[in-house]
């Protein structure tokens, strides 16, 4: 076990109990092997449902590649969710430009990509960060359910959505499958800000949601079909009603 795998573990193990409990042995020879890109910094390549082949990062300059993509992020973020974390390149160099008490998720699909860059990405500053959250292999259903609980319908209104399309390529359906019951929980928060009428079912949680469905599915019934806002937000009180 190296020293940037201790480090990051020993993190883990005290903020993120659960992602900590989906790590892999670090010494198990049939995790994939991270390979160095030209700039020295680490990189690793990873089958897709394709058949082919992807690397997480830049062949040439994983850090570079990073810096690149931060530098898309929009000014002011309410929230900032990361779908696919791979070494985190593209995660740390946000950090900087990211106010302290923005809430910054990240998404990652696959424990074996995550146990592979315990071992090479310095990634403690984002794990010693209050207002970040970490999810392994998590379902969609878990994630809203979290987040749900953890934050206001304003700050989750303000969601910004960032797909590190690599990532993507490896779990297109598993991404996808988050993607959309994010925007759903978004676009719920955002309604409930302008429909002070859905206050008291977006703040009573998934009860309150699964028990209120039929009535606004009712009282809304007219705009089903007309608005693919409507439609995410029914779709996901649907999932979330599943659960109960």
């Amino acid at each position: 076990m190296n020293r940037c795998f201790s480090r990051n573990f020993s993190l883990l193990k005290e903020r993120f109990p659960l992602v900590e409990s989906r790590i892999l042995d670090p010494a198990d020879p049939a995790l994939p092997v991270p390979v160095p890109a030209e700039s020295g910094h680490w990189t690793l390549r990873r089958p897709t449902p394709k058949g082919e082949e992807v690397f997480l990062h830049s062949p040439r300059d994983p850090r570079a590649e990073g810096e690149r993509i931060a530098r898309s992020i929009p000014d002011d973020p309410g929230m900032l969710v990361f779908l696919g974390g791979a070494f985190f390149y593209h995660v740390t160099a946000v950090l900087p430009r990211l106010g302290e008490g923005v809430p910054l998720i990240v998404v990652e699909e696959d424990p074996v990509v995550f146990t592979a860059a315990l071992s090479v990405a310095p990634i403690s500053p984002l794990l010693e960060r209050e207002e970040t959250l970490m999810f392994v292999g998590e379902s969609p259903d878990s994630i809203v359910s979290s987040l749900m609980t953890r934050y206001s319908p304003e700050v989750l209104a303000g969601m910004t959505i960032l797909r590190h399309l690599p990532s993507l390529e490896t779990a297109p359906d598993e991404y996808r499958a988050v993607e959309v019951q994010l925007k759903g929980l978004r676009d719920l928060a955002d309604c409930r800000l302008n429909d002070p009428g859905l206050g008291r079912w977006f703040d009573e949680g998934v009860d309150g949601l699964a028990a209120a469905f039929d009535e606004v599915r009712e009282e809304h019934a007219r705009d089903v079909g007309k608005s693919g806002e409507v439609q995410e937000i029914f779709h996901l009180m649907q999932l979330l009603r599943q659960e109960k």
